[in-house]
């Protein structure tokens, strides 16, 4: 058995990532390994134990004590490597003064034990003020595999790396939730996030985008669902989207309960729209038809990778006639004619890819402790 501590985005209330850790730590105990999450908040680590995934968290502050508990460390999928949002100008100050991984990156010099980069993101536009950090862990990997063609570029023309370019992992997510089933009681699902139910003029004109399109298509079934607790300050414009629809229209409203629940609302919906990455591959998971209109890097590039590139949208850079008419394109066809046949292989082989290269990983770090 060989034990890793595994590296990501593990400090807010994020579904996406919470949702990476709980199936990477079953995929390694499933194979007989084990893992503990380098700093963890509570809230986080609550998530994944509430699915019965007991973890412990481990502070950077004792690495340098911690390592020879540890075969290697695996900085696993997510999207910490890069820009997260085109809008967020501030991001690399604010990833600096967080110091959440700025002190591990730091650090990762000074560990005897070999690291791995297993299906992360990489860039874009990382400036000299965090790049030097990236660089860093990239070049020093034993091993390098990222998640879509645009990080692979980016790490070859910025840092000199090969890498192996792997599906997305969320891609195995049927795997570790078998009793969830598809059955779709939604006509059109909406994924509540501040894109659509925020209190300012950008929201608001989207909002009123959507409920022209239910209005008009005459849908008799719409879900409205969370990936974390809503927010009180969305409140008010779920109020006014719910008393704008037609009376016909069958409006659910869900707020979070755990993973799961976020799985099975968008398993049970037919359209999918979202802003979100990972909210969106467990649609596709399910053969929901997913519109994601956001302004994302990692967005875009996913649904390059999956031939889906006209399923997305640039949230700011799109007209509201073009909105409606994706829109309605989307409820109009089938998930047949939907999907690519790179997504399908994606779907159908993202879990033994996971696991062959995982097993790479744990061979090449015991091999260099008998060393």
């Amino acid at each position: 058995m060989a034990k890793y501590l595994l590296v990501g985005q593990a400090d807010h209330d994020n579904f996406g990532d919470s949702l990476i850790y709980y199936c990477y730590l079953s995929m390694l105990r499933e194979a007989g390994h084990d893992a503990d999450i380098l700093n963890a908040s509570k809230k986080f680590i609550d998530r994944i134990v509430y699915l019965n995934m007991p973890v412990s968290s481990v502070t950077d502050k004792n690495i340098s004590k911690i390592q020879s508990q540890y075969d290697g460390v695996i900085f696993i999928p997510g999207g910490y490597f890069g820009c997260p949002d085109f809008t967020d100008i501030m991001w690399q100050k604010k990833w600096i003064k967080s110091d959440y991984f700025k002190s591990v990156f730091e650090n990762i010099d000074k560990l005897s034990i070999p690291v791995y980069v297993h299906g992360a993101e990489a860039g874009p536009f990382a400036k000299p003020l965090v790049f030097k950090y990236f660089k860093n862990v990239i070049c020093t990997a034993r091993k390098v595999y990222v998640r879509n063609v645009g990080s692979s570029l980016y790490i070859e023309n910025n840092m000199k790396v090969k890498s192996d370019v792997l599906p997305d992992f969320i891609f195995s997510l049927k795997n570790f939730f078998k009793e969830i089933e598809s059955k779709k009681k939604f006509k059109l699902g909406i994924h509540i996030t501040g894109k659509v139910f925020a209190d300012n003029f950008l929201a608001r004109k989207f909002m009123s985008t959507l409920i022209d399109v239910i209005n008009d298509n005459k849908i008799e079934s719409v879900l409205l669902f969370s990936d974390q607790n809503i927010p009180e300050r969305f409140r008010k414009s779920l109020a006014f989207f719910k008393n704008s629809l037609d009376n016909t229209v069958n409006l659910e409203i869900r707020d979070y309960d755990d993973m799961s629940s976020v799985i099975l609302n968008a398993s049970e919906c037919d359209t999918l729209l979202t802003s979100k990455l990972h909210v969106g591959v467990t649609g596709l998971v399910y053969n929901a038809k997913v519109l994601c209109i956001a302004s994302h890097p990692k967005l875009k590039r996913f649904y390059q990778d999956n031939k889906l590139s006209k399923y997305y949208l640039n949230y700011f850079l799109t007209s509201v006639k073009t909105k409606k008419e994706k829109i309605n394109e989307v409820l109009n066809i089938s998930f047949d004619k939907y999907q690519s046949e790179v997504l399908k292989n994606n779907i159908d082989n993202a879990l033994s890819i996971y696991k062959k290269t995982l097993d790479g990983i744990v061979s090449d770090s015991l091999q260099e402790v008998k060393n």
